[in-house]
């Protein structure tokens, strides 16, 4: 024991030999190796503080020969059983792992089952040394994040959380970060040991800023795991994020944001109600000059407005209109902020007390062009998605009719219906499936596109000017061919628009030629629920998506889900990359369309997890029947009627057959 310490003292003197490997240290090296534990214990309690310093100071002139001691300390600490021997050579291991070649002879000589069984020794020093020397081996040494889990590692890092030290914290949870980045079933595993609990329980009680930027790194991991988001929410999460979104330190602020972002989507479907004191300062946050913040900032309000009345009249009241607006026209072309942007619009024109105030706004502020302008080939298809929802909100109020109108809107969304319906059918003769299976684009349906366009049609079919546009022949064959192989519900919406545009002889005439009134015919005849007793019957909403996204927004996880942008609209997703992760519900996707839409390689999708419903608005007082109720009841055929309800459009189609038959006989 006492040579030992003589070559310990020796190697400590040996620091001006720079630049060859010290003849004291191999002889410290091969003590250590032939000596019996208790020697080796006993010269370490002997000069205890001599090896600290050894350990902290380092020797230069020795560096070559520290692997070879690290092996020894393993050793040391595999079979020793005494807690002061045990103590001085994990922290004399401890600080030699700052050497990437100590990293890997640890490795190389299974020190991390020792290291991990050392978490459980009830001596706090010893187990910080051990989580020290962990993390050293996971942010350096590769194979070390499946050699921890292997023995068990993880959950013995989540049970050490409930330490008080928040220096030893940090480091626990670093490590719980390193093993959680991009691997869900490490996730999982925290999860089962209730860790997120844990993580919120050190956020609420500790402002130790390191500890608090560590455990947000946690989270933020996390946040992508779909059983971890209920988890944190559960353990009133969402709460003590909230009381650092005016943090002054920007890093701890972003973490807290972009976590929101991710939650926000479980928050929407859970139905969490304590989020109206966070909306007014996510509206402040929407003036923010960082492109990042303000993206999540809009995500989250696009979310968080999602079916939910009460949240849309706090935004409403709180200028979220303007501020949105104000956003989508400080983006420029960048889809990332726009579309979020766009989207939350949508939620606020929507079914709530404020709705139609909201409606007007857009058009009073003059954005109305603005949002038109996205209309265009090279706008992504699930903008493009989120601005026909938009606007099949914004024309249910009368006045923006005009305007929409004058900047073209019909005769745009009369090209894209068109070819956007071709290539559907292009499509399924191609992959020749099921007229029933979706078509799917970057992620969006197309037969949701054709809807919403159907439905705006419907609304705008009274004015004259849209009418005529409708009444030509290119459109009308694409009302023809949609009637003729999509469901019963376009069909019912294209009847509707027939009904408000085709109400004399010539207007029948056109019609005909297409072939639209006998197809329309048989199918009101139809056994399958009928048409005929559809069309008093107002047609069925639309759901609003919370975006995936981004699984885009939607969410997707190390990516979004964020698609999982919204997972329902983005899935979604920003994809996790330099040691970061940072989606949810929206994730957002840079990614633009073809340059034209004349050639769209659309494919079937298998599996779909987009619902098939939508919860738009439709104007409450549309009743098709009414359009021609007080023109025709005198002349109604009830020889025609099946069980008493027949389409008054058929009945006046047969009565203009009729009129024409005694004009050809009496020769007029």
């Amino acid at each position: 024991a006492q040579a030992v310490k003589i070559v310990i003292f020796n190697c400590l003197n040996d620091q001006e030999y720079v630049d060859v490997p010290s003849e004291n240290t191999t002889a410290l090296v091969k003590l250590l190796k032939v000596s019996s534990h208790n020697i080796v214990s006993m010269a370490m309690k002997m000069d205890h503080h001599s090896i600290h310093c050894y350990a902290e100071k380092g020797i230069q002139g020795m560096e070559l020969n520290t692997p070879a001691i690290a092996v020894v300390l393993v050793d040391i600490l595999r079979y020793e059983g005494d807690l002061k021997t045990t103590k001085h050579a994990s922290k004399w291991l401890q600080c030699l792992s700052r050497n990437p070649a100590v990293l890997l002879r640890i490795y190389q000589s299974n020190g991390i089952p020792v290291l991990v069984k050392l978490l459980s020794i009830p001596e706090e020093s010893v187990s910080f040394y051990a989580v020290k020397t962990l993390q050293n081996l996971l942010l350096y040494q590769e194979g070390s994040k499946a050699a921890v889990c292997k023995v068990n590692g993880l959950q013995k890092m989540v049970i050490l959380l409930k330490n008080n030290n928040d220096k030893f914290l940090s480091v626990v949870i670093d490590c719980l970060r390193i093993l959680a980045f991009q691997n869900q079933k490490n996730k999982l595993l925290i999860f089962s040991c209730n860790g997120p609990a844990e993580l919120i329980r050190i956020m609420k009680a500790y402002s130790f800023n390191t500890l608090l930027c560590s455990t947000l790194r946690v989270l933020r991991s996390l946040s992508f795991c779909s059983s971890n988001k209920l988890a944190i929410i559960a353990a009133d999460g969402v709460q003590i994020l909230a009381r650092h979104l005016n943090n002054p330190r920007q890093k701890l602020f972003v973490d807290c944001l972009f976590i929101l972002r991710n939650l926000s989507d479980e928050v929407a479907k859970q139905g969490y109600t304590e989020v109206a004191s966070i909306l007014p300062i996510l509206i402040q946050h929407l003036g923010s000059s960082d492109e990042n913040i303000v993206c999540c900032t809009a995500g989250i309000l696009y979310n968080f407005t999602c079916n939910n009345p009460y949240n849309k009249v706090i935004v409403y009241q709180e200028k979220g209109i303007h501020a949105l607006l104000n956003v989508i026209l400080k983006a420029g072309n960048d889809e990332e902020i726009i579309e979020p942007a766009i989207g939350s619009l949508r939620n606020l024109t929507h079914k709530h007390p404020e709705a139609e105030a909201a409606r007007n706004d857009v058009r009073l502020l003059s954005r109305l062009e603005m949002i038109v302008k996205f209309l265009k080939p090279s706008s992504s298809w699930s903008l493009i998605e989120a601005v026909i929802g938009l606007l099949r909100n914004l024309i249910l109020c009368p006045n923006n009719h005009e305007p929409l109108i004058a900047l073209g809107t019909v005769y745009i969304l009369k090209d894209m219906l068109r070819l956007v319906y071709q290539d559907i059918l292009r499509n399924r003769e191609i992959f020749s499936h099921d007229e029933t299976q979706p078509n799917v684009i970057e992620g969006i349906k197309m037969e949701y596109i054709v809807e919403d366009i159907l439905i705006i049609f419907l609304e705008l079919a009274p004015n004259v000017k849209v009418g005529a546009i409708l009444k030509e022949p290119a459109i009308l064959n694409t009302f023809h061919q949609i009637s003729n192989k999509e469901t019963e519900k376009l069909r019912n919406i294209i009847s509707g628009i027939f009904a408000q545009i085709f109400f004399d002889t010539n207007s029948t005439l056109a019609v005909e030629s297409v072939g639209d009134i006998p197809l329309l015919h048989s199918s009101f005849c139809s056994n399958t629920g009928g048409v005929a007793n559809s069309m008093g019957v107002e047609l069925p909403h639309q759901h609003e998506f919370s975006s995936t996204i981004s699984d885009k927004i939607t969410q997707k996880d190390d990516c979004v889900p964020s698609h999982e942008v919204l997972q329902n609209v983005f899935p979604s997703v920003i994809s996790e990359s330099n040691n970061e992760e940072s989606q949810s519900f929206f994730c957002y996707s840079s990614v633009s369309r073809h340059a034209s839409n004349q050639c769209l390689d659309l494919q079937p999708e298998q599996n779909s997890g987009i619902q098939d419903s939508k919860d738009v608005d439709i104007p409450q007082d549309l009743n098709i029947v009414s359009t021609f109720k007080s023109s025709t009841s005198e002349f109604a055929l009830p020889f025609l009627a099946r069980g008493g309800r027949f389409s008054i459009l058929v009945q006046l189609w047969y009565f203009k057959l009729l009129i024409r038959g005694l004009h050809l006989l009496l020769g007029i």
